[in-house]
């Protein structure tokens, strides 16, 4: 039995021996084999490769042909395309070079009409400034000539006012009114401003003085009293009203010849007579100050806040408030007569060309010449202008300016009494019984005569408040005057008792003139 099993052994081990080799060798061809197959495989594989590419190689070239046609044809289409397009271009250019040159004549066209219309419109202005000159002439000749009517007016009615015909007078003064009114004359024309005032009849007067009213002035806290002084030795103080004159005697002594006047602050009055006096006037007393060593005392001015300036025909004096009494004294060496005030000093002068100033500052005297000759009865200085201005005994006014160009006004027939300026107005009165107002602005100064009397006007104070001026005269008469022009015209129309008739109109006026009703 073993011995079977070994020679089974055996067997089969000598059995393995054969048949690995032949399997080894099986292998080895097999793998050949099948390494020849795929490399057949893979022959095949790329020859069908190379079939494909050649067949996507020959479409490609197909391809690229039919793509290098389209191309060509695309070129050609693209020159064509560029020929036309250049043609178009030049086609362009020419319309364009056209289109310039056409815009280039229409701006020309466009500038000449343009020249046109501006000459056109210059044309058309030049003629409507013409006739804008030509109706400025007309108005200019239309105003002329009302105005100079206006004039012609108001001569005609005051000769038929001193005629004795008031009523026609009345008339042909508010028609010169009215022409100059509305044709922008001026109503202070001479001979307009005249016809005014004496149809108005705006002057009333009041005896209210024994002596001549040498002052008058406004009180310093009530302007509606003024106060005038009189060469009798009155102190009379008065309540300004349209239709009466309420009077009030603060002092009265005919011992006393007062000549001027000054109120201080609180109210108190101060005047001075020629006898050598001065009268202080509080508001419950009086006071008399005997003035030694003065000849003739005429002027009295403020000279600092403790005392008052006397000033006499041969010494000045001071006046000490505090203590009252007068404590100096400055001797002249000539006689002085007039006493005028200028911002700085004070104008002393007597007979002769002899002017001596007395500063105000510095109390200094120093001596000057007048400018012309004759003798001076009064001056006056404007604040606005710094001109003075001379009265002179033969009635002459003498007006000298800063820089001393001298003019000569010449309407009073005697002595000049005052002189004020009211900005560029000078108003004087004079012994020949007139005040007369000056327009010093203009080189020919024309006077306006805005009152006329019989008396010597002596004094005069501006009233602005009421439009008026109040003068005194030698006989102790106070004469209020309204002195505005409007105010005169109402009063003539308010007056009027008829109209112009129409031969009247006629008459002074003239048919050319549309005929107007005046009474209202």
């Amino acid at each position: 039995m073993k011995r079977q099993y070994i020679v089974g052994v055996v067997a089969a081990l000598v059995l393995l021996g054969a048949i690995v080799p032949v399997g080894a060798l099986y292998y080895k061809e097999h793998k050949h084999t099948r390494q020849l197959e795929d490399q057949l495989r893979e022959l095949s594989e790329k020859e069908q490769r190379l079939t494909i590419e050649r067949s996507v190689s020959k479409q490609m070239e197909e391809i690229a042909y039919e793509q290098k046609a389209v191309s060509d044809e695309q070129r050609e289409a693209a020159n064509e395309q560029a020929r036309i397009a250049n043609e178009m271009k030049r086609q362009s250019d020419i319309e364009r070079q056209h289109a310039i040159i056409a815009q280039e004549n229409a701006m020309a066209s466009e500038q000449l009409a343009i020249m046109a219309s501006r000459k056109a419109e210059e044309q058309q202005e030049l003629a409507e400034r013409q006739r804008e000159q030509a109706e400025r002439a007309r108005r200019r000749a239309d105003t002329l000539s009302y105005q100079a009517l206006a004039r012609s007016l108001g001569s005609v009615s005051s000769t038929q006012w001193n005629l004795g015909n008031k009523e026609l007078a009345s008339l042909l003064a508010y028609a010169s009114y009215n022409f100059a009114h509305r044709y922008h004359g001026d109503l202070y024309q001479p001979n307009i401003y005249e016809s005014l005032m004496l149809a108005s009849n705006s002057s009333r007067q009041w005896s209210v003085g024994e002596g001549a009213i040498m002052k008058m002035g406004l009180r310093r806290n009530d302007q509606t009293h003024f106060v005038f002084i009189t060469t009798y030795g009155e102190v009379i103080s008065n309540d300004m009203n349209l239709q009466a004159l309420n009077s009030q005697v603060l002092f009265k002594d005919r011992h006393y010849d007062f000549r001027d006047f000054l109120e201080t602050a609180d109210g108190t009055l101060y005047v001075v007579s020629r006898t050598g006096d001065m009268v202080e006037i509080g508001k419950n007393y009086t006071k008399i100050y005997p003035i030694n060593k003065i000849l003739h005392p005429f002027r009295i001015f403020p000279w600092n806040t403790d005392h008052l300036l006397v000033i006499g025909e041969t010494s000045l004096h001071l006046f000490n408030l505090k203590t009252k009494v007068f404590d100096k004294m400055i001797p002249l060496n000539f006689h002085a007569s007039i006493v005028g005030r200028t911002s700085d000093h004070y104008l002393l002068i007597g007979k002769g060309k002899k002017i001596v100033k007395l500063h105000k500052n510095s109390g200094q005297l120093s001596v000057d010449e007048l400018p012309f000759n004759g003798q001076v009865t009064t001056c006056t200085h404007s604040e606005k202008t710094a001109a003075m201005a001379y009265g002179m005994a033969d009635g002459v006014i003498y007006l000298v300016d800063k820089n001393g160009k001298q003019r000569k006004l010449v309407a009073h027939r005697s002595r000049i009494s005052r002189l004020k300026f009211d900005d560029n107005r000078l108003y004087s009165t004079s012994y020949d019984g007139t005040v007369n107002v000056w327009d010093v602005s203009h080189e020919k100064a024309d006077p306006i005569r805005v009152l006329t009397t019989n008396r010597w006007v002596i004094s005069f104070s501006l009233e602005k408040r009421m439009n008026s001026i109040w003068t005194g005269d030698q006989s102790g008469n106070l004469t209020r005057t309204l002195i505005d022009a409007e105010q005169m015209a109402s009063l003539i129309r308010l007056s009027l008792k008829r109209n112009l008739t129409r031969e009247e109109w006629s008459q002074y006026i003239g048919d050319n003139v549309p005929y107007v009703k005046f009474k209202p």
